[in-house]
This record gives C-alpha cells, structure tokens and sequence, in this order.
C-alpha cells in the first residue's frame, strides 16, 4: 500500500500544477498578448485608413510599423509587470523586516520583564548577598536600556522607603539591637532566621547581625542612585560621564532611613525626602536640584552640608529637625525657600548664602549659634516669631545691596547686653 501511495503522490501534484498553468496562461493572455493584439490590430486599421496604400510595398511596411507598435506596448506592459514585481517584492520585504524587528522588540521586553521580575524577588530574600546582586542587576538592566532607568530608580527609592532601623553605633555590641530586616515578613522566616545553627557559628544576636548586613545593602542602593545621578561636564558643557542618567526626572525617598547619603555634586530633579531620616551624614555638597525639593518633617541626626548647594526651584524644610551641625555655605536659593517651623539643635550657618526669593524662617527655633554672614537676601525675609537661643549674627548681610539685620536679631542683641549687664552688676 505504501508503495502504492508514493506513485500516485507526484501523480496527484502534477494534476495539481496542471490545473494551475491553465490559469496561468489565461492571465498572461488577459494582461499581455490580448493588449499587444488588440494594440496592433487597432494601429494596422488606423495607418490604413488614414494612408490608403496602394502597392504591397506599403502594405508590407504598413504591418511592420504596426508590428513594431505592438512589440514596443508588449514592451511597455513587460515593464510595467515588472515594476509592479518589483514593488510587491520591496513591500514583502518591508513587511517582513517590521515583523522581524516586532519580533524581535517583543523578544527584548520580553527578556527585560523577566530580568526585572527576578531582580525585584531577589530584593525580597533574606540573604543580603542575594539582594545585593538584585540591586546590581537592576543597575546593568538600567544602564542598558535608558527607557527603564526611571522605573528602576522608583524601585531602588521604593526599597529605601522600606522601615528599617539601624543598629546603635554604641553600646554593648552583643546586647538585642532590637531591629529587624524590613523585608522579612514572614513570622517563620524571622524565626528562622533567630534560630541558632550551633554553639561555635550562630552569631550571638542574629537581629542586630541582620540589621548590619541590611544596612551594607541600603548602603549599596543608595551609591547606586549618587553614581548615576552625578554628571560631569567637558569645556562645552557636555555630561561626559557615561552613567549619568538624564532620564530620572523623580526621586521619592518619602519616609526614607538614609544611612552615610553622599549625593554631593549630583544632579537631582524633582525630589521628596518629606519626614525621613538622615543618619551618619548627610552630604550635598555643590548638588543642583533642578526642580522642587521637598524636606518636609525630614530628621537630621546627624551633620548635614548644602554647601555651594543650587535650589532651582521651591525649597520646602517647614517642620524639619537638624540635630546637629547645619551648614549651608554658600548656598543659592532661586525660588522661595521656607524654613517655617524648623528646628536647628545645633550650630547653623548661612554663610555668603543667596536668597533670590522670599525666605521664610517663620517660628523656627536656633538652639545653637546661628551665622547669616555675608548673607544675600534679595527681597526682605520673613523672622516672625522665629527664636534665637543665641545672638544671631548677620555681619556683612544684605537687603537689595543695603546692609540688613532683622528687628529679631536687634533684640536678641539687646536683651544679650542686659543679660550681662545684670550679670555684671551682681
């Protein structure tokens, strides 16, 4: 049977071509021969009826020059099919070459997807080296395509948003830290995690290890973020450092635990850092923000520099707490700046800083000594009810070019003379 089946198969194709070439031939009489006939045909009974030829050497020449009007409309349709070919071929392979490149985007989302996917599950795991390799992974997913770079960083700020409390920097090292790692949610996994693996191995306080490691990975995200928002420049202004990524336009780190935050020199756009803490230092030295920055309720326990800091748009820190050393020499404000309501607990300095617009200190507290030292105020400031513990000073301070020093600064002046005053006298 088999056999038998292989002989009648080319039989059955051959059939097959057959009744396909009658058709074949019907369309290249309908488009090619018909014309060329009906062409000639037309041509020879026009010449004569309108030359009239007489002799056969007419006649004869009568039906070449027919003839050849034939061949050269054969010519003509030929060239036409041609085209024709040639631009259904030219139309095919377009078609086919934005299939491909379809294909072959769908492919690299695809693939983009899935590395994005597992790097966001390997920020979930409970080992710190694994969520360090997922915050590195993110990192080469978004220097390779610009077009996630603002989705990623969203990612990075959100794990940074996370709760998390560090470690204390002093104290009995192998007392509880009282901490947990944010991520580990599950009550048996943080069980686990507590639970001794034996005598000579099991560190002593597994929380205050995990605390320590997670801090080395917050670390890690946060010097991602610095490195790639971090242009520099060559003569022509052009950014020539190759991990700068000018598409961020967003940095959220709301409610954020900010360890050692190094963003100096940074270009940063629109920002919230409102009711965060910033633990360590924090440093934004020579930073531009490019766009609205926001700190408000931010806590900084620490000592925190702006200085030679650009504010290009509004600057909020109503409610902000400086703990420590506040410094922001030489700093520009180029839209309003509202320090309403703030708290500096220790030293402050506005040194040969620049107000272009408002600034409002209105009842904020200076607990330490306070310095607007060669400060620029471009329109008058606004220190309503605002407390100084400490004699401000506002030496070689100016409003609009003219030498200021505010009603409250006078009086805290002035009761400071009475005070030693009467001090001197008992």
């Amino acid at each position: 049977m088999s056999g038998v089946e292989e002989t009648e198969e080319p039989k059955r194709q051959g059939k097959r071509r057959w009744r396909a070439r009658p058709e074949s031939l019907w369309w290249l009489a309908s488009v090619v021969v018909l014309p060329v006939l009906l062409i000639t045909g037309l041509t020879i009974v026009v010449l004569v009826w309108a030359l009239d030829p007489a002799s056969v050497g007419e006649r004869t020449d009568l039906v070449k020059t027919a003839l050849s009007v034939g061949a050269g409309t054969g010519g003509v349709v030929a060239l036409v099919l041609a085209s024709r070919r040639q631009w259904s071929t030219e139309q095919a392979h377009r078609l086919s070459e934005r299939t491909s490149q379809i294909t072959e985007h769908d492919a690299t989302e695809r693939r983009i997807t899935e590395l994005y996917t597992k790097a966001a599950e390997q920020l979930g795991s409970d080992k710190h080296v694994v969520r360090l390799a997922g915050l590195y992974a993110l990192e080469r997913l978004a220097q390779n395509n610009p077009e996630h770079r603002q989705t990623i960083v969203n990612l990075l700020c959100g794990y940074l948003r996370t709760p998390y409390t560090p470690p204390p920097e002093t104290g009995d090292r192998t007392g509880s830290a009282n901490v947990e790692r944010p991520l580990v949610t599950n009550k048996n996994q943080r069980k686990r995690l507590a639970r001794p693996h034996g005598r000579d191995t099991a560190p002593k306080n597994p929380s205050r290890r995990e605390a320590e490691l997670e801090r080395d990975v917050r670390l890690a995200a946060q010097r991602i973020l610095a490195a790639h928002l971090r242009p520099t420049y060559d003569s022509d202004g052009i950014p020539t450092n190759k991990s700068f990524w000018p598409e961020v336009l967003t940095l959220d780190l709301t409610r954020a635990t900010l360890i050692e935050i190094d963003l100096r020199a940074c270009h940063i756009p629109f920002a919230n850092f409102d009711w965060s803490i910033f633990t360590g230092h924090a440093t934004f030295e020579r930073t531009t923000f490019t766009d609205d920055v926001s700190f408000v309720g931010a806590t900084f326990d620490c000592e925190t520099r702006f200085s030679g800091t650009v504010f290009e748009g509004f600057t909020l820190f109503p409610c902000a707490t400086f703990s420590r050393f506040a410094i922001f020499m030489g700093a520009t404000f180029r839209e309003m700046a509202i320090f309403n309501t703030a708290t500096f607990n220790g030293d402050t300095a506005f040194i040969t800083t620049t107000f272009n617009e408002v600034a409002d200190f209105e009842d904020t507290i200076f607990k330490g000594h306070t310095r607007f030292v060669g400060t620029t105020f471009v329109t008058r400031p606004d220190f309503e009810d605002a407390a100084f513990e400490n004699s401000p000073s506002f030496e070689k301070a100016t409003l609009g070019g003219e030498p200021y020093t505010p009603a409250i600064a006078r009086e805290a002046e002035e009761a400071k003379g009475e005070q030693e005053q009467r001090e001197s006298g008992e």
